[in-house]
Protein backbone atom coordinates (compact mmCIF):
# COMPACT_ATOMS: atom_id res chain seq x y z
CA UNK A 1 0.00 0.00 0.00
CA UNK A 2 1.35 3.65 -0.93
CA UNK A 3 1.35 5.94 1.56
CA UNK A 4 -0.81 9.05 1.72
CA UNK A 5 2.66 11.09 1.28
CA UNK A 6 3.72 9.51 -2.42
CA UNK A 7 0.00 9.54 -3.68
CA UNK A 8 0.98 13.62 -3.99
CA UNK A 9 4.02 13.96 -6.26
CA UNK A 10 3.22 17.23 -7.48
CA UNK A 11 2.84 19.09 -4.47
CA UNK A 12 6.37 17.28 -3.47
CA UNK A 13 7.96 18.70 -6.66
CA UNK A 14 6.41 22.21 -5.92
CA UNK A 15 7.73 22.47 -2.72
CA UNK A 16 11.26 21.27 -3.67
CA UNK A 17 11.26 23.61 -6.40
CA UNK A 18 10.31 26.31 -4.13
CA UNK A 19 12.77 25.34 -1.57
CA UNK A 20 15.46 25.74 -4.23
CA UNK A 21 14.38 28.94 -5.67
CA UNK A 22 14.57 30.29 -2.32
CA UNK A 23 17.73 29.05 -1.22
CA UNK A 24 19.44 29.65 -4.93
CA UNK A 25 18.36 33.60 -4.24
CA UNK A 26 20.57 33.58 -1.51
CA UNK A 27 24.05 32.46 -3.27
CA UNK A 28 24.58 35.81 -5.01
CA UNK A 29 24.86 36.99 -1.17
CA UNK A 30 27.24 34.36 -0.14
CA UNK A 31 30.71 35.74 1.69
CA UNK A 32 33.64 34.38 -0.21
CA UNK A 33 36.55 34.73 1.72
CA UNK A 34 39.78 33.23 1.61
CA UNK A 35 42.29 34.73 4.03
CA UNK A 36 45.34 32.49 5.63
CA UNK A 37 44.20 34.21 8.89
CA UNK A 38 40.80 31.93 8.95
CA UNK A 39 42.82 28.83 9.38
CA UNK A 40 44.40 30.26 12.46
CA UNK A 41 42.41 28.92 15.79
CA UNK A 42 40.48 32.13 16.84
CA UNK A 43 41.67 30.84 20.87
CA UNK A 44 45.30 29.84 20.21
CA UNK A 45 47.69 31.33 22.10
CA UNK A 46 49.26 33.03 18.59
CA UNK A 47 46.47 34.05 16.98
CA UNK A 48 45.87 36.50 20.51
CA UNK A 49 48.90 37.55 20.08
CA UNK A 50 48.81 38.57 16.62
CA UNK A 51 45.76 40.55 17.38
CA UNK A 52 47.29 41.92 20.44
CA UNK A 53 50.58 43.14 18.48
CA UNK A 54 48.19 44.96 16.05
CA UNK A 55 46.61 46.23 18.77
CA UNK A 56 49.94 48.32 19.84
CA UNK A 57 51.75 48.28 16.96
CA UNK A 58 49.42 48.96 14.15
CA UNK A 59 48.09 46.78 11.07
CA UNK A 60 50.85 44.04 9.89
CA UNK A 61 48.67 43.51 7.12
CA UNK A 62 50.58 44.54 4.18
CA UNK A 63 51.14 45.11 0.57
CA UNK A 64 54.44 45.05 -1.33
CA UNK A 65 55.99 46.24 -4.48
CA UNK A 66 59.09 45.54 -6.16
CA UNK A 67 60.50 47.92 -8.83
CA UNK A 68 63.44 46.68 -11.06
CA UNK A 69 65.58 47.60 -14.05
CA UNK A 70 67.52 46.18 -16.26
CA UNK A 71 69.65 49.11 -15.50
CA UNK A 72 72.66 49.91 -13.66
CA UNK A 73 70.56 51.50 -10.69
CA UNK A 74 67.06 52.26 -10.16
CA UNK A 75 68.25 55.76 -8.87
CA UNK A 76 67.50 57.64 -12.29
CA UNK A 77 65.31 60.91 -12.15
CA UNK A 78 62.80 58.61 -14.40
CA UNK A 79 62.70 55.87 -12.22
CA UNK A 80 62.55 58.42 -8.65
CA UNK A 81 59.40 60.02 -10.39
CA UNK A 82 57.64 56.51 -11.05
CA UNK A 83 58.39 55.57 -7.21
CA UNK A 84 57.00 58.73 -5.75
CA UNK A 85 53.70 59.03 -8.60
CA UNK A 86 52.98 55.45 -7.22
CA UNK A 87 52.98 56.50 -3.23
CA UNK A 88 51.43 59.36 -3.77
CA UNK A 89 48.55 58.40 -5.44
CA UNK A 90 48.41 54.87 -3.36
CA UNK A 91 48.55 57.52 -0.18
CA UNK A 92 45.16 58.88 -1.69
CA UNK A 93 43.80 55.72 -1.49
CA UNK A 94 40.78 55.27 1.46
CA UNK A 95 41.84 52.64 4.23
CA UNK A 96 45.52 52.74 3.64
CA UNK A 97 47.27 53.50 6.77
CA UNK A 98 50.43 54.19 5.27
CA UNK A 99 53.19 54.00 2.38
CA UNK A 100 56.97 53.54 2.99
CA UNK A 101 58.71 54.26 -0.29
CA UNK A 102 62.46 55.57 -1.00
CA UNK A 103 60.51 58.74 -1.85
CA UNK A 104 59.33 59.79 1.14
CA UNK A 105 61.54 57.13 4.28
CA UNK A 106 62.70 58.76 7.38
CA UNK A 107 67.01 59.44 7.24
CA UNK A 108 68.08 59.96 10.84
CA UNK A 109 71.12 62.50 10.80
CA UNK A 110 72.89 64.26 13.70
CA UNK A 111 72.29 68.04 13.56
CA UNK A 112 73.28 70.51 16.66
CA UNK A 113 74.50 67.61 18.67
CA UNK A 114 71.07 66.15 18.21
CA UNK A 115 69.68 63.19 16.16
CA UNK A 116 67.08 64.73 13.13
CA UNK A 117 64.71 62.66 11.35
CA UNK A 118 64.93 64.03 7.91
CA UNK A 119 63.54 62.65 4.34
CA UNK A 120 65.82 60.39 2.39
CA UNK A 121 64.96 62.19 -0.26
CA UNK A 122 64.27 65.92 0.34
CA UNK A 123 60.57 67.22 -0.16
CA UNK A 124 62.14 70.14 -2.48
CA UNK A 125 63.64 67.20 -5.27
CA UNK A 126 60.16 65.95 -5.71
CA UNK A 127 57.59 69.42 -8.01
CA UNK A 128 54.25 68.48 -8.61
CA UNK A 129 53.22 68.91 -11.97
CA UNK A 130 49.64 70.08 -14.07
CA UNK A 131 48.20 66.60 -12.81
CA UNK A 132 49.09 66.98 -9.40
CA UNK A 133 51.53 64.11 -9.80
CA UNK A 134 55.37 64.25 -8.27
CA UNK A 135 58.13 64.49 -9.96
CA UNK A 136 61.80 64.27 -9.12
CA UNK A 137 63.83 66.73 -10.57
CA UNK A 138 67.11 66.63 -8.64
CA UNK A 139 70.38 66.41 -10.81
CA UNK A 140 72.94 64.04 -10.49
CA UNK A 141 74.85 65.72 -7.82
CA UNK A 142 71.67 64.92 -5.54
CA UNK A 143 71.70 61.55 -7.10
CA UNK A 144 74.63 61.02 -5.28
CA UNK A 145 73.91 62.28 -1.99
CA UNK A 146 71.11 60.08 -1.44
CA UNK A 147 73.64 56.82 -2.25
CA UNK A 148 75.92 58.51 -0.10
CA UNK A 149 72.62 58.61 2.32
CA UNK A 150 72.20 54.83 1.24
CA UNK A 151 75.83 54.06 2.22
CA UNK A 152 75.78 55.92 5.38
CA UNK A 153 72.88 53.78 6.81
CA UNK A 154 73.69 50.68 4.71
CA UNK A 155 72.36 48.63 7.76
CA UNK A 156 68.75 50.31 7.52
CA UNK A 157 68.09 50.55 4.06
CA UNK A 158 69.81 47.53 1.94
CA UNK A 159 67.59 44.58 1.21
CA UNK A 160 64.59 46.98 3.29
CA UNK A 161 64.24 49.54 0.73
CA UNK A 162 66.92 48.94 -1.99
CA UNK A 163 68.52 45.74 -3.25
CA UNK A 164 72.45 45.28 -2.92
CA UNK A 165 72.92 45.84 -6.35
CA UNK A 166 71.26 48.78 -6.30
CA UNK A 167 68.68 47.79 -9.28
CA UNK A 168 65.78 47.29 -7.37
CA UNK A 169 63.40 48.67 -4.98
CA UNK A 170 60.67 47.65 -2.82
CA UNK A 171 57.54 49.81 -1.11
CA UNK A 172 55.78 48.86 1.34
CA UNK A 173 52.18 49.71 1.67
CA UNK A 174 50.20 49.09 5.38
CA UNK A 175 46.30 48.35 5.04
CA UNK A 176 44.35 49.62 8.11
CA UNK A 177 42.90 46.89 9.86
CA UNK A 178 39.76 49.04 11.14
CA UNK A 179 37.69 52.15 9.89
CA UNK A 180 35.50 54.96 11.70
CA UNK A 181 32.08 55.07 10.05
CA UNK A 182 30.10 58.32 10.79
CA UNK A 183 28.77 57.13 14.18
CA UNK A 184 32.26 57.11 15.37
CA UNK A 185 31.90 53.31 15.46
CA UNK A 186 35.26 51.01 14.55
CA UNK A 187 34.56 48.77 11.77
CA UNK A 188 36.97 46.04 10.82
CA UNK A 189 38.21 45.93 6.76
CA UNK A 190 36.57 42.74 5.58
CA UNK A 191 39.01 40.78 2.90
CA UNK A 192 37.19 41.33 0.30
CA UNK A 193 37.78 45.18 1.23
CA UNK A 194 41.22 44.54 1.01
CA UNK A 195 41.12 42.60 -1.86
CA UNK A 196 39.19 45.54 -3.63
CA UNK A 197 42.09 47.71 -2.62
CA UNK A 198 44.51 45.84 -3.68
CA UNK A 199 43.14 45.68 -7.03
CA UNK A 200 43.67 49.42 -7.35
CA UNK A 201 47.08 49.00 -6.27
CA UNK A 202 48.12 46.69 -9.09
CA UNK A 203 46.08 49.18 -11.64
CA UNK A 204 47.79 52.24 -9.98
CA UNK A 205 51.64 50.74 -10.64
CA UNK A 206 50.64 49.03 -13.81
CA UNK A 207 49.86 52.55 -15.04
CA UNK A 208 52.64 54.05 -13.70
CA UNK A 209 55.28 51.47 -14.44
CA UNK A 210 53.79 51.68 -18.66
CA UNK A 211 56.25 52.32 -20.61
CA UNK A 212 59.17 52.56 -18.21
CA UNK A 213 60.52 49.82 -18.78
CA UNK A 214 60.83 48.36 -14.98
CA UNK A 215 59.37 44.89 -13.97
CA UNK A 216 56.73 45.22 -11.41
CA UNK A 217 56.12 42.47 -8.27
CA UNK A 218 52.86 42.70 -5.98
CA UNK A 219 53.21 40.60 -2.80
CA UNK A 220 51.85 39.81 0.32
CA UNK A 221 48.83 38.41 2.28
CA UNK A 222 46.77 40.31 0.65
CA UNK A 223 47.67 39.39 -2.57
CA UNK A 224 48.20 35.66 -1.51
CA UNK A 225 44.09 35.46 -0.28
CA UNK A 226 43.49 36.96 -3.94
CA UNK A 227 45.27 34.65 -5.43
CA UNK A 228 43.75 31.70 -3.56
CA UNK A 229 40.24 33.20 -4.15
CA UNK A 230 40.79 33.22 -7.88
CA UNK A 231 41.88 29.39 -7.82
CA UNK A 232 38.89 28.27 -5.57
CA UNK A 233 36.52 30.29 -8.32
CA UNK A 234 38.46 28.65 -10.67
CA UNK A 235 37.76 25.29 -9.21
CA UNK A 236 34.46 25.66 -8.94
CA UNK A 237 33.74 26.96 -12.39
CA UNK A 238 35.97 23.83 -13.74
CA UNK A 239 35.65 21.12 -11.42
CA UNK A 240 31.98 21.22 -10.53
CA UNK A 241 30.81 20.56 -14.65
CA UNK A 242 33.68 17.93 -15.09
CA UNK A 243 32.05 15.98 -12.46
CA UNK A 244 28.86 16.44 -13.58
CA UNK A 245 29.92 15.20 -16.63
CA UNK A 246 31.68 12.22 -15.29
CA UNK A 247 28.86 11.04 -12.71
CA UNK A 248 26.78 11.61 -15.86
CA UNK A 249 28.38 9.30 -17.95
CA UNK A 250 28.80 6.80 -15.49
CA UNK A 251 24.88 6.77 -14.40
CA UNK A 252 24.33 6.82 -18.27
CA UNK A 253 26.45 3.69 -19.04
CA UNK A 254 25.08 1.96 -15.93
CA UNK A 255 21.80 2.71 -16.27
CA UNK A 256 20.75 3.90 -19.81
CA UNK A 257 17.57 5.41 -19.05
CA UNK A 258 17.22 9.06 -18.94
CA UNK A 259 15.72 8.89 -14.92
CA UNK A 260 18.62 6.72 -14.05
CA UNK A 261 20.80 9.58 -15.37
CA UNK A 262 18.77 12.73 -14.71
CA UNK A 263 17.36 11.87 -11.44
CA UNK A 264 20.37 10.93 -8.78
CA UNK A 265 22.06 14.21 -10.39
CA UNK A 266 18.98 16.35 -10.11
CA UNK A 267 19.58 15.42 -5.96
CA UNK A 268 22.47 16.36 -5.98
CA UNK A 269 22.21 19.41 -7.34
CA UNK A 270 19.56 20.62 -5.63
CA UNK A 271 21.13 19.32 -2.13
CA UNK A 272 23.90 21.79 -3.52
CA UNK A 273 21.86 24.70 -3.76
CA UNK A 274 19.95 24.48 -0.44
CA UNK A 275 23.41 23.60 1.31
CA UNK A 276 25.22 26.51 0.26
CA UNK A 277 22.15 28.48 -0.03
CA UNK A 278 22.08 27.98 4.01
CA UNK A 279 25.61 28.83 4.47
CA UNK A 280 24.68 32.23 2.90
CA UNK A 281 21.75 32.82 4.61
CA UNK A 282 23.25 32.14 8.14
CA UNK A 283 26.10 34.25 7.16
CA UNK A 284 28.61 31.90 7.55
CA UNK A 285 31.74 32.82 5.19
CA UNK A 286 32.34 30.42 2.14
CA UNK A 287 36.55 29.64 2.46
CA UNK A 288 38.48 27.34 0.27
CA UNK A 289 37.78 24.35 2.60
CA UNK A 290 33.61 25.23 1.57
CA UNK A 291 34.70 25.16 -1.56
CA UNK A 292 35.10 20.86 -1.83
CA UNK A 293 31.80 20.96 -0.51
CA UNK A 294 29.83 21.13 -3.94
CA UNK A 295 32.20 18.52 -5.69
CA UNK A 296 32.33 16.12 -2.40
CA UNK A 297 28.33 16.21 -2.44
CA UNK A 298 28.06 15.22 -6.18
CA UNK A 299 30.46 12.45 -5.88
CA UNK A 300 29.04 11.29 -2.43
CA UNK A 301 25.62 12.26 -2.49
CA UNK A 302 24.13 10.68 -5.84
CA UNK A 303 25.05 7.01 -4.12
CA UNK A 304 21.61 7.55 -2.61
CA UNK A 305 19.59 8.33 -5.35
CA UNK A 306 21.73 5.15 -7.09
CA UNK A 307 20.22 2.68 -4.92
CA UNK A 308 16.65 3.76 -5.08
CA UNK A 309 16.85 3.62 -8.79
CA UNK A 310 18.21 0.44 -8.69
CA UNK A 311 15.74 -1.38 -6.72
CA UNK A 312 13.09 0.29 -8.22
CA UNK A 313 14.55 -1.09 -11.87
CA UNK A 314 14.93 -4.60 -10.00
CA UNK A 315 11.19 -3.90 -8.75
CA UNK A 316 9.96 -3.00 -12.31
CA UNK A 317 11.69 -6.07 -14.13
CA UNK A 318 9.90 -8.62 -11.73
CA UNK A 319 6.64 -7.27 -12.65
CA UNK A 320 4.69 -9.44 -15.33
CA UNK A 321 1.43 -7.42 -15.27
CA UNK A 322 0.28 -4.69 -17.41
CA UNK A 323 1.46 -1.62 -16.13
CA UNK A 324 -0.88 1.07 -14.77
CA UNK A 325 -0.28 4.10 -12.55
CA UNK A 326 -1.42 2.28 -9.67
CA UNK A 327 0.56 -0.38 -10.82
CA UNK A 328 3.68 1.79 -11.19
CA UNK A 329 3.09 3.24 -7.79
CA UNK A 330 3.47 0.48 -6.14
CA UNK A 331 6.49 -1.14 -7.60
CA UNK A 332 8.36 2.56 -6.95
CA UNK A 333 7.30 2.50 -3.49
CA UNK A 334 8.27 -1.36 -3.12
CA UNK A 335 11.54 -0.18 -4.25
CA UNK A 336 11.80 2.97 -1.66
CA UNK A 337 10.97 0.42 1.30
CA UNK A 338 13.43 -2.50 0.74
CA UNK A 339 15.98 0.37 0.63
CA UNK A 340 15.31 2.67 3.11
CA UNK A 341 17.10 1.19 6.06
CA UNK A 342 20.51 0.50 3.90
CA UNK A 343 20.24 4.25 2.41
CA UNK A 344 19.29 5.45 5.76
CA UNK A 345 22.22 4.29 7.55
CA UNK A 346 24.82 4.90 4.67
CA UNK A 347 23.50 8.71 4.87
CA UNK A 348 23.56 8.77 8.40
CA UNK A 349 27.65 7.63 8.77
CA UNK A 350 28.32 9.86 6.38
CA UNK A 351 26.97 12.54 8.04
CA UNK A 352 28.72 11.24 11.39
CA UNK A 353 31.82 10.89 9.18
CA UNK A 354 31.95 14.74 8.26
CA UNK A 355 30.22 15.96 11.37
CA UNK A 356 33.15 14.92 13.53
CA UNK A 357 35.24 17.32 11.86
CA UNK A 358 33.39 19.88 14.11
CA UNK A 359 36.39 19.12 16.71
CA UNK A 360 38.95 20.26 14.29
CA UNK A 361 40.71 23.99 16.13
CA UNK A 362 40.34 25.19 12.58
CA UNK A 363 37.39 27.63 12.20
CA UNK A 364 36.88 26.85 8.40
CA UNK A 365 36.84 23.41 8.73
CA UNK A 366 33.56 23.38 11.41
CA UNK A 367 31.53 25.48 8.40
CA UNK A 368 32.78 22.55 6.14
CA UNK A 369 31.39 19.80 8.72
CA UNK A 370 28.31 21.35 9.10
CA UNK A 371 27.03 22.08 5.89
CA UNK A 372 28.76 19.29 4.04
CA UNK A 373 26.68 16.96 6.79
CA UNK A 374 23.43 19.10 5.97
CA UNK A 375 24.32 18.49 2.34
CA UNK A 376 24.67 14.34 2.59
CA UNK A 377 21.17 15.12 4.36
CA UNK A 378 19.30 16.97 2.15
CA UNK A 379 20.69 14.18 -0.61
CA UNK A 380 19.35 11.49 1.57
CA UNK A 381 15.84 13.14 1.90
CA UNK A 382 15.74 14.34 -1.79
CA UNK A 383 16.60 10.57 -3.17
CA UNK A 384 13.62 9.26 -0.95
CA UNK A 385 11.02 11.89 -1.70
CA UNK A 386 12.00 14.18 -4.57
CA UNK A 387 12.73 10.77 -6.96
CA UNK A 388 10.19 8.76 -6.29
CA UNK A 389 7.45 11.84 -6.46
CA UNK A 390 9.25 12.59 -10.13
CA UNK A 391 9.07 8.55 -11.45
CA UNK A 392 5.32 9.02 -10.12
CA UNK A 393 4.44 11.36 -12.90
CA UNK A 394 6.32 9.85 -15.54
CA UNK A 395 3.79 8.46 -18.72
CA UNK A 396 3.00 4.85 -18.10
CA UNK A 397 4.33 4.47 -22.06
CA UNK A 398 7.61 5.63 -20.87
CA UNK A 399 7.99 3.44 -17.75
CA UNK A 400 11.63 1.46 -18.25
CA UNK A 401 11.98 2.54 -21.67
CA UNK A 402 15.88 3.28 -22.44
CA UNK A 403 17.66 4.23 -25.26
CA UNK A 404 18.17 1.93 -28.04
CA UNK A 405 20.95 3.06 -29.83
CA UNK A 406 23.22 3.25 -26.97
CA UNK A 407 22.41 -0.05 -26.09
CA UNK A 408 23.73 -0.85 -29.59
CA UNK A 409 26.93 0.89 -29.02
CA UNK A 410 27.30 -0.18 -25.65
CA UNK A 411 27.02 -4.07 -27.30
CA UNK A 412 29.72 -2.97 -29.80
CA UNK A 413 32.52 -1.65 -27.55
CA UNK A 414 31.59 -4.84 -24.91
CA UNK A 415 32.40 -7.07 -28.11
CA UNK A 416 35.64 -5.13 -28.87
CA UNK A 417 36.71 -4.76 -25.51
CA UNK A 418 36.05 -9.11 -25.51
CA UNK A 419 37.79 -9.73 -27.98
CA UNK A 420 41.15 -7.91 -27.37
CA UNK A 421 41.19 -9.35 -23.58
CA UNK A 422 40.96 -12.71 -24.95
CA UNK A 423 43.94 -11.94 -27.72
CA UNK A 424 45.81 -10.14 -24.58
CA UNK A 425 45.21 -13.21 -22.63
CA UNK A 426 45.80 -15.65 -24.82
CA UNK A 427 49.63 -14.08 -26.02
CA UNK A 428 50.35 -13.72 -21.81
CA UNK A 429 48.87 -16.89 -20.69
CA UNK A 430 52.10 -18.22 -19.85
CA UNK A 431 53.50 -14.84 -18.01
CA UNK A 432 50.41 -14.78 -16.36
CA UNK A 433 50.62 -18.70 -14.88
CA UNK A 434 54.29 -17.25 -13.52
CA UNK A 435 52.94 -14.25 -12.01
CA UNK A 436 49.59 -15.91 -10.41
CA UNK A 437 52.16 -18.70 -8.84
CA UNK A 438 54.95 -15.40 -7.56
CA UNK A 439 51.32 -13.68 -6.30
CA UNK A 440 50.40 -16.59 -4.67
CA UNK A 441 53.63 -17.58 -3.15
CA UNK A 442 53.75 -13.75 -1.51
CA UNK A 443 49.98 -14.42 -0.14
CA UNK A 444 51.38 -17.42 0.95
CA UNK A 445 54.37 -16.29 3.17
CA UNK A 446 52.91 -13.36 4.60
CA UNK A 447 49.19 -14.20 4.97
CA UNK A 448 48.46 -18.20 4.28
CA UNK A 449 47.85 -18.79 7.55
CA UNK A 450 46.04 -17.21 10.64
CA UNK A 451 48.92 -15.94 12.85
CA UNK A 452 50.61 -14.49 9.90
CA UNK A 453 47.65 -12.95 8.74
CA UNK A 454 47.29 -11.43 11.74
CA UNK A 455 50.95 -10.22 11.93
CA UNK A 456 50.09 -8.71 8.81
CA UNK A 457 47.55 -7.11 10.21
CA UNK A 458 49.27 -5.84 13.35
CA UNK A 459 52.32 -4.20 11.15
CA UNK A 460 49.85 -2.35 8.63
CA UNK A 461 48.02 -0.77 11.58
CA UNK A 462 51.56 -0.08 13.42
CA UNK A 463 52.71 1.48 10.05
CA UNK A 464 49.96 3.57 9.65
CA UNK A 465 49.57 4.86 13.71
CA UNK A 466 53.31 6.03 12.55
CA UNK A 467 52.49 7.41 9.38
CA UNK A 468 48.94 9.27 11.45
Amino acid sequence: MVPRFYKRPWIIIAVCAVITVFFGLQLPHLKIESSSRDFLPKSGESYLRFNQCEDEFGSMDLIGISLETEDESILTPEYLTVVGRIAARIENLSDIEKVDAISNIDFVTSEDNSLVATNLIDEELYSIDENGNPVFTGTKADIRKINQKLIEWEEMYDRVMISDDGRATQMQIVISENRIDSDGNSIKISNSEKNDILQSVKKIVSEEVSGTGLNQTVYGDTVVSDEAHTFMVHDLVCLIPLVVLVVSLSLFFSFKTTDGTLLPLLTVLISTIWSCGLMSLLHFTFTIVSSIIPVALIAVGSAYGIHVLTHYYIALEKNDKPMTKELHAEIIWSGVKEVFGAVFLAGLTTVVGFISLVTSPLEPLHSFAIFASLGVLFSLLLALTLVPALLMTKPVNLIGKKSDRMEAIIARAKRKASSKLEKIHSEHSEERKAEDSTYYSLFRFFAGTKPRLILLSLAIVICSAIGI
